[in-house]
């Protein structure tokens, strides 16, 4: 069978990182669980691909790859990063995505046909029928970033929504660059990130040691710029302003509130391939039906729900593992969130792959797993075996 692997950054970083761990014996002592419970995860995966009778498919092993590797970065960050101020960097690279992100979603010379394929593949649908329909009338432009794909770089600039987010002393850089990640994220029109943003702002609202007044205030100008970005062309339409040719609708997102996105095709389809998976699930419950990423290739299936995929090819077993992370991240973060911006970050960012998961899969995304990953091993939040904490500035 096809083997679809190609060599990417990451994989290349990873032989630097593995030297960086083994010159520096970070494998060692406190080191020691993260490799041992990566171990017994690795033999786990085997176990399934074993009675499967899978042992002869090759990209199966990609998956015991890719736990290794996200491993191997995090043990990387989590000793690199100890007294590392990570801010600049993160700025430098925002300022560089949204640079991207205009060139991409105005198409500015050429863009879209001239890079973006090199993101997302030439025969995308999604950069194909960029801001138009398939009758090619002009319809809801989605971004697709540097992730190529318009819900998981949904999820990236909900990274930097968070990083960014209101705090009791909000620096003026930030909130700029908080109002700006807000409007790229829009303008990927995802709707089960747009549920997500609104928990997690609430959840920030919560924690801010600021007045309810400044709170509600807050909140409505969030609220309101949310709405005018997402109802733009309807409000020119309604204040009799001669819409721009080129504006596109913002519907896609918005149909969340009419609750129309419930009757879509995205939404109908993906029920189904999810009823199918679950019938299979239950064929193989205990240890599922291995990573088996053939099956999928061959059917053409994208899972979209990252906790069936799981069960799918991992059993009972594996969702237990795959929620145990969840847990034990928002249980260790909870203890931290009110001393603690980095666990108060990790909390947030984890709620949204959480929520994202059920109908993305955002691990399975190898750039938006080890963003994650260097958010949790900054200050050595994730998982907390430590109990340092780092005041909130």
């Amino acid at each position: 069978d096809k083997i679809p692997f190609t060599i990417d950054i990451n994989n290349i970083l990873l032989i630097f990182t593995i030297f960086f761990i083994i010159k520096n014996k970070w494998f060692q002592e406190k080191n020691l669980r993260y490799f041992l419970i990566c171990g017994g995860l690795c033999l786990y995966i085997f176990f399934t691909i074993a009675i499967n009778q899978q042992l002869g498919t090759i990209n199966n092993y990609f998956e015991i790859y890719h736990l290794f590797k996200f491993f191997c970065f995090y043990i990387f960050f989590k000793e690199v990063l100890k007294k590392q101020s990570l801010e600049l960097i993160f700025d430098i690279c925002f300022i560089g995505l949204v640079i991207f992100h205009l060139f991409h979603y105005f198409n500015l010379f050429d863009f879209n046909k001239i890079i973006m394929p090199l993101y997302c593949g030439e025969d995308s649908p999604h950069l194909l029928f960029f801001g138009y329909n398939s009758l090619g009338e002009p319809s809801t432009k989605r971004a697709l970033g540097i992730l190529g794909n318009p819900n998981t770089n949904a999820i990236l600039y909900i990274f930097f929504i968070i990083l960014y987010a209101p705090t009791q002393q909000w620096k003026r850089k930030n909130i700029i660059f908080f109002f700006v990640s807000l409007s790229l994220f829009l303008s990927c029109q995802s709707r089960t990130g747009l549920i997500a943003l609104i928990i997690i702002l609430l959840i920030n609202l919560y924690f801010i040691k600021i007045s309810l007044k400044k709170k509600f205030l807050l909140l409505s100008i969030i609220s309101c710029i949310i709405v005018l970005i997402l109802y733009f062309p309807t409000i020119l339409q309604l204040l009799h302003i001669q819409i721009p040719t080129q504006t596109h609708s913002m519907d896609y997102a918005a149909s969340l509130l009419d609750t129309s996105a419930l009757q879509s095709n995205s939404w109908t389809s993906r029920l189904q391939i999810w009823k199918d998976l679950l019938n299979m699930i239950a064929e193989k419950p205990i240890f599922g039906h291995s990573p088996n990423k053939t099956f999928f290739y061959e059917n053409h299936i994208h899972t979209e729900n990252e906790y069936i995929l799981i069960s799918w090819r991992y059993g009972i077993i594996g969702l237990i593992l795959y929620l145990s992370l969840y847990l034990k991240i928002i249980l260790n973060t909870f203890k931290q969130v009110n001393s603690s911006i980095y666990a108060k970050n990790l909390l947030l960012i984890t709620i949204v792959f959480a929520i994202t998961a059920c109908t993305n899969c955002p691990f399975s995304q190898d750039k938006l797993a080890i963003l994650f990953i260097v958010f949790a091993a900054h200050k050595n939040i994730f998982p907390c075996f430590n109990n340092k904490k780092v005041l909130i500035e």
